[in-house]
C-alpha cells in the first residue's frame, strides 16, 4: 500500500464525523485521553464509558470540557505528537527575531507567563507584544481574564497528560517518593508544595493553599487530596517522604504508613548553627535551617538593616524564623570587626574607588574590580562568602585602611582565625551543593558526609573538632535503615565492610540482614496492587476447587440444609482469608533468602531485590526540590503580580516546573 493510501485510511478511521471536530489532528489529540470500548470510548482519567453515536466524538469532547476542564478544540493538541503529514497553512509574513514555529499560541502564552515572568495584563497592554504576535499569524485576546483562562486550560491539559503518565508508570510496577514543605507568600498566605520523585525523574504537583492551622493531620489530608487528583495513593504508591525536621513534619512522618527521611541539607545547616552560634536553653528550632546554602543563595546583596538592628542590641524572639542567633564569643568580636570594615568601603563610594579598588586593580589586574561582601546572619553561607572575599583582599584592605587613617588593624592571629573559619566551612558549602543535586541519592549523601568528616579531621583544630562532633550527632538523628538497605542492594561487599567497621557503625550504622529482609517485605506488601491480590486469591480458589475442597450448592443440595451450606461456605471463606497473608509472608521470606544468597555470590538481583532497589532509589536525601519551588513561587508572587488567586498561582507554579523540566 502506498504512503498516500495509508494516510488516507488513517484519517478515515480517526477523524470525528458528524460534529465538525476539526479533522484528523484534533481526533488524534482526543483519543489520547480515551480508549475504544464496546460502548464507544472509555476515559483514561476517570474510567467513565461514553457512547459514540454515528462515529461522532462530540460527547467525548463535552466530557473532557465539563468534567476535566480540557477544551480539545482550543488546545489543538499542543502537547500531542503525530507522525501523519499535516498539510501546512499558508505561512504568514514573520519577523526573523520573533517566530512561533511548531508551538501553538496557547502553549506560547503559557510559557511566557509561567517561565519568562510576563504578567497577564502585558499581553493586552503591550503594543509591541501584540504586534509581534500578529506578525506570526496570531491575534492576542484583549482581556487578562482570557489570558488566565488560556493558562488554566493548558495547565489542565498538562495535568491530564501527567495523570496518564502516572498510570503508565504504575502499570510498569514503578513507585514514587515525595518531598513537600510549607511556604508563606507576600500576601501572608501559606502553601504546601508537593513533588513526586521517580528513580530518574520528578514531577512538581504545584502549590496547595493551607487554610487555617497547619497541623500534621491537615497536612496529610492536603497531600492525600492532591495526590488523588493525579491518580496516586499515599498508602500504596509512595515509598517514602522527605521533609525538614520541623516538629509538625516529624509528626507527619509518624502518622504516615510510608517511611520518612529528614532532610540532610538542613542537618548541615544545624551543625554550623550548633557550633558557631550561642545556644539557648530550648533546642534550636528547625526553622533556622530553612535557608539552604545552594548555588542560587550565593549573592552579593546586603542586609544592612538587619545588621544594624542586631548590633544595637535589639531583642529578638529566638523562635521566629527570621531570628539570627548570637555568634559565640570566640568569633563574635572578630566578625564584628570584619563587618565594620566592609561597611566602611560599601557605604563610601569615594573610599572604595580611590583607596580599596586602587590596590585591587594592582593585585587582580587593571580591568578587574572586586567589592567587599556583607553577610546576612540568617545564612551561614553568606558568612563564608564575606570571609572568602575579605581574606582574598587582605593585603589591599590593610593598605587601604592605612591610607584612610583608620584605627582598625588586623593582627596575624586574627587573619589566622579568619582562614580557619573559611577552611572549616568550605567542606560544608561543597557538601550542601552536592546533596542538593537532583541526581543525589541516599548513598551519595553518605559519601558526602564522609568527605566532610575527613576534611575536618585533617584540619584538627578546635573549630573543626567541634563541627565534627556536631555532625556525628546530626547524622545519627536523620540516617535511617533505608540507607543501609540501599548500600547492600548496590554493593553487598561494601555493606559487609561497613558492618565490620565498628568506628563507622556508631554513626553510619548498618541494619542486620534479617532487618533488611523484613523492611523489604514490609515495603512490597504495602505497595502491592489490588490486581496482584485478586490474582493471588483467584489462584487459591482455583487450586482448592481442583483439590475437591470447594463445595458448591448443586453438589451438596441433597445432603445439607441451606443453613449448613451457608455456614460451610462462610467457614471456607474465612480459611482462605487467613491463609493468603501467611503464605505470602512465608514466600517473601523464603524467596528473599534465596535471592540474597544468589546476589552475594553471583551479583544478580532477583525479582524482589530489584523491586526494592528501584523503590528505595526514589527516596530523596533532601527536600531541596520544594525549596526550588518556593524560590520560583517568590518570583511569581512578586509586587507586579501580588493579586493572583490561589488557583492561578498553583497553575503558574505547576506549568513553570513543567516548562523548566521539558526545556520546551
Amino acid at each position: 500500500m502506498s504512503k498516500s493510501n495509508e494516510t488516507e485510511n488513517y484519517e478515515r478511521e480517526n477523524k470525528g464525523d458528524g460534529d465538525g471536530d476539526g479533522g484528523t489532528q484534533i481526533g488524534i489529540g482526543l483519543w489520547r485521553y480515551f480508549k475504544k470500548s464496546d460502548k464507544g470510548g472509555k476515559c483514561l482519567m476517570c474510567s467513565d464509558e461514553l457512547k459514540i453515536s454515528q462515529r461522532s466524538t462530540k460527547g467525548l469532547k463535552i466530557h473532557l470540557k465539563t468534567k476535566h476542564n480540557i477544551d480539545i478544540n482550543s488546545r489543538n493538541d499542543e502537547t500531542g505528537e503525530t507522525s501523519l503529514p499535516v498539510v501546512p497553512k499558508k505561512k504568514p509574513k514573520t519577523l526573523d527575531s520573533f517566530v512561533i514555529k511548531d508551538n501553538s499560541m496557547n502553549k506560547t502564552i503559557s510559557r511566557m507567563v509561567c517561565k519568562d515572568g510576563f504578567t497577564l495584563s502585558s499581553f493586552c497592554t503591550s503594543s509591541d507584544l501584540r504586534h509581534l504576535f500578529s506578525k506570526s499569524g496570531h491575534k492576542l485576546p484583549n482581556s487578562p481574564n482570557t489570558i488566565r483562562s488560556i493558562v488554566t486550560n493548558f495547565s489542565n491539559t498538562v495535568k491530564a497528560d501527567m495523570i496518564i503518565e502516572f498510570e503508565r508508570l504504575k502499570k510498569g510496577k514503578h513507585r514514587f517518593s515525595l518531598t513537600f514543605d510549607e511556604w508563606t507568600s507576600q500576601k501572608n498566605h501559606r502553601y504546601l508544595n508537593i513533588n513526586v520523585h521517580q528513580k530518574e525523574n520528578h514531577f512538581n504537583l504545584g502549590l496547595v493553599r493551607i487554610q487555617g492551622s497547619a497541623t500534621a493531620e491537615h497536612c496529610i489530608s492536603l497531600v492525600k487530596e492532591r495526590l488523588a487528583s493525579f491518580g496516586l495513593d499515599l498508602d500504596t504508591d509512595i515509598i517514602a517522604c522527605t521533609t525538614d525536621g520541623a516538629s509538625v513534619m516529624v509528626k507527619v512522618g509518624k502518622l504516615l504508613r510510608c517511611s520518612q527521611q529528614l532532610c540532610f541539607a538542613h542537618a548541615l545547616q544545624l551543625v554550623v548553627v550548633d557550633t558557631l552560634y550561642k545556644k539557648s536553653n530550648s533546642p534550636i528550632p528547625e526553622c533556622l535551617a530553612a535557608s539552604i546554602a545552594t548555588e542560587t543563595d550565593i549573592s552579593d546583596n546586603d542586609d544592612d538593616d538587619d545588621m544594624d538592628a542586631n548590633e544595637q542590641g535589639v531583642t529578638v524572639n529566638i523562635n521566629s524564623p527570621l531570628t539570627p542567633l548570637e555568634m559565640t564569643s570566640t568569633y563574635d568580636s572578630l566578625l564584628k570587626k570584619v563587618r565594620k570594615v566592609v561597611k566602611i568601603f560599601k557605604r563610601s563610594p569615594t573610599k572604595n574607588d580611590l583607596f580599596l579598588q586602587k590596590y585591587v586593580k594592582e593585585q587582580e589586574g587593571p580591568k578587574k574590580e572586586l567589592a567587599l561582601i556583607l553577610d546576612c546572619r540568617t545564612r551561614w553561607n553568606s558568612l563564608l562568602n564575606m570571609l572568602e572575599r575579605f581574606y582574598n583582599l587582605k593585603n589591599c584592605i590593610d593598605k587601604a585602611l592605612i591610607d584612610i587613617e583608620s584605627e582598625i588593624k588586623f593582627s596575624d592571629n586574627e587573619w589566622f582565625k579568619i582562614n580557619d573559619l573559611i577552611a572549616s566551612l568550605q567542606p560544608f558549602k561543597l557538601g550542601v551543593e552536592a546533596l542538593c543535586r537532583r541526581e543525589s541519592t541516599l548513598i551519595t549523601a553518605d559519601t558526602t558526609f564522609q568527605f566532610i568528616l575527613d576534611k575536618l579531621q585533617q584540619k584538627n583544630t578546635v573549630l573543626s573538632n567541634q563541627l565534627t562532633q556536631s555532625l556525628h550527632e546530626r547524622i545519627k538523628e536523620r540516617r535511617t535503615n533505608l540507607t543501609g538497605i540501599l548500600i547492600y542492594l548496590q554493593n553487598p561487599k561494601k555493606y559487609d565492610q561497613e558492618a565490620k567497621n565498628t568506628d563507622r557503625n556508631q554513626t553510619f550504622f548498618m541494619p542486620k540482614k534479617a532487618a533488611i529482609r523484613q523492611e523489604i517485605i514490609k515495603i512490597i506488601e504495602r505497595v502491592s496492587t489490588v490486581e496482584d491480590d485478586e490474582m493471588y486469591a483467584g489462584d487459591v480458589f482455583e487450586n482448592t476447587s481442583v483439590a475437591g475442597t470447594s463445595v458448591t450448592v448443586t453438589d451438596t443440595a441433597s445432603t445439607l440444609t441451606l443453613k449448613e451450606e451457608l455456614e460451610k461456605q462462610l467457614q471456607q471463606e474465612k480459611e482462605i482469608f487467613k491463609k493468603i497473608p501467611d503464605n505470602k509472608q512465608k514466600d517473601y521470606e523464603k524467596n528473599l533468602k534465596k535471592e540474597m544468597a544468589c546476589f552475594e555470590s553471583d551479583g544478580i538481583r532477583g525479582e524482589y531485590l530489584t523491586l526494592a532497589y528501584e523503590y528505595i532509589m526514589t527516596v530523596q536525601p533532601t527536600s531541596v526540590e520544594a525549596e526550588r519551588a518556593f524560590s520560583a513561587s517568590g518570583y511569581i508572587c512578586s509586587s507586579l503580580r501580588s493579586r493572583l488567586g490561589d488557583s492561578t498561582i498553583n497553575d503558574i507554579c505547576f506549568l513553570r516546573a513543567y516548562f523548566q523540566k521539558s526545556q520546551s
